[in-house]
C-alpha cells in the first residue's frame, strides 16, 4: 500500500488494529515493520484479540501490546477514543473499521472490493486505503 496522508506533522502514536485470529495477526505483523521504517520516531501500539497476543509477545517493531475482547464492549471502545495520531486497519471486517474510527481521526485502511456489502461506508471513513483482491490474490501480496 502506498499510504498518502494529508500533509502535516508526522505521526507521533500509531494504533495498528489486527482483531482477529492467529494467522491474520501473523501475516499483519510484517506490516509493522514499514509503519517503523516510515514512522521511525513514532510510538508503535498493536491492539488485538486476548486469544491472539502471544502471536505478537516480543515484536520488536511494537512498543506496545494491547488486547481487546472479540466483542468489546462500549467502555473497552472508549478508551482508544482519540488517542492516537494514526489508526491502521489491517482487516476488512466491520469492527476494525469501527475501532480505527474511534481511534483516530487519520485512518489508513484495507477495503474489500466494489462489489462488498459495506465496502462504500468503509472507504468513506478512510483517509487512505489499499483494496484485498479477495480470490484474486493472497492477502500477503
Amino acid at each position: 500500500m502506498s499510504l498518502s496522508l494529508p500533509s502535516r506533522r508526522p505521526p507521533r502514536r500509531i494504533l495498528v488494529i489486527c482483531t482477529r485470529r492467529l494467522g491474520d495477526v501473523l501475516l499483519s505483523s510484517v506490516l509493522f515493520r514499514s509503519v517503523r521504517s516510515a514512522w521511525p520516531g513514532a510510538c508503535i501500539e498493536v491492539l488485538t484479540n486476548q486469544s491472539s497476543a502471544a502471536a505478537m509477545a516480543g515484536n520488536p517493531d511494537a512498543d506496545v501490546l494491547l488486547t481487546m475482547a472479540e466483542r468489546p464492549r462500549v467502555g473497552e471502545l472508549l478508551r482508544l477514543f482519540r488517542r492516537y495520531d494514526l489508526a491502521v486497519c489491517t482487516l476488512y471486517n466491520d469492527r476494525p473499521h469501527v475501532i480505527a474510527l474511534v481511534a483516530s481521526a487519520t485512518r489508513a485502511t484495507v477495503l474489500p472490493t466494489i462489489d462488498q456489502p459495506g465496502e462504500r461506508w468503509k472507504r468513506w471513513l478512510s483517509t487512505a486505503w489499499c483494496r484485498i483482491e479477495l480470490g484474486h490474490v493472497h492477502a500477503v501480496e
